[in-house]
């Protein structure tokens, strides 16, 4: 196997794992497609809604004491200062930060959707799964930023391995909370076991065995494919798209606690709701088509 094998390799998985979405259910692709034109909508929103006027407007207020430099040293330095003005113009300031990390780590989440599914298609379905724990803990932050602005700025700050360590120590209780509150653990769970660490479970996703016999010699012949899925089996691969899109739905269900600029969006909340029916639809089809599979997967 060179590159340029893979590289046609991926473009010929791409076609058939279509086919194999389709033939589970034909609006299957058009679901994958849709949770992109959502992430769209959503970023168009934020952008029309998260405005930092008022924010801005309390900064200026202490002017005549402090410049925004100064404003900006403060909140760094986690000072504390006894004017409440000046307080208030440093939570303003942390405030519009949130804003920006927020929708920086939106677009991160956009980002490591289409990556997975697109994964998931050249059945690359280690790295389809890892995604997910990336897009869960994005939008965990975007809680963390919201209720707590001051984390964003900390976040935006990291400059060395031991800053990024003790973040993330610092944050993981968040997290964990974020996702037991969206029913995200098992998203979670499979994405850790099957790309963070190297786990025999994920080895055998690509993996074929032989034993026969060869010039009176017993031989076990073991190989890894590049394809992480069986064609002539393609239930596992239909489930693992539908956990993909599952968490799509229960991320997007969260947008009130991350981005809470968008709450009073009718268009959002109706687009959140149609993803909800046409992901419950889909999973009700799996006791029809892999009624073996059906129980193990049930409510996930």
């Amino acid at each position: 196997m060179n590159i340029n094998q893979l590289d046609e390799m991926d473009r010929e998985n791409f076609k058939v794992s279509l086919a194999n979405l389709a033939q589970f259910d034909q609006s299957l692709p058009d679901i994958c497609d849709d949770v992109s034109t959502y992430f769209k909508l959503v970023a168009t929103l934020y952008s029309e809604n998260a405005a930092d006027d008022a924010d801005i407007s309390i900064i200026r207020s202490v002017e005549d004491r402090v410049t925004a430099e100064q404003v900006s040293d403060i909140a760094d330095q986690q000072a504390e200062s006894d004017d409440p003005e000046i307080r208030e113009a440093v939570m303003a300031f942390h405030r519009s930060w949130s804003r920006r990390m927020r929708g920086i780590l939106l677009q991160l989440a956009y980002k490591q959707y289409m990556f997975s599914i697109t994964d998931l298609l050249r059945l690359r379905v280690i790295n389809a799964m890892g995604y997910l724990r990336n897009q869960i803990e994005s939008f965990a932050l975007m809680s963390l930023f919201m209720s707590e602005p001051s984390r964003a700025r900390e976040w935006m700050n990291i400059r060395s391995d031991q800053d990024g360590r003790d973040f993330y120590r610092s944050t993981q209780s968040a997290i964990a909370s974020f996702r037991a509150k969206h029913d995200l653990d098992f998203a979670w769970e499979m994405a850790s076991g099957s790309s963070q660490h190297v786990r025999f479970s994920s080895a055998i996703l690509g993996m074929e065995s032989e034993a026969y016999t060869q010039d009176s010699q017993h031989v076990h012949e073991i190989r890894v494919s590049f394809q992480e899925a069986n064609r002539s089996q393609p239930e596992s691969f239909i489930l693992r798209g539908l956990t993909i899109l599952r968490t799509q739905d229960r991320l997007f269900a969260s947008i009130p606690d991350v981005l809470p600029e968008l709450e009073s969006s009718d268009h959002l909340r109706n687009a959140i709701d149609h993803l909800r029916e046409k992901v419950d639809r889909l999973y009700a089809r799996v006791p029809q088509v892999f009624p073996e599979q059906a129980r193990r997967w049930q409510n996930r």
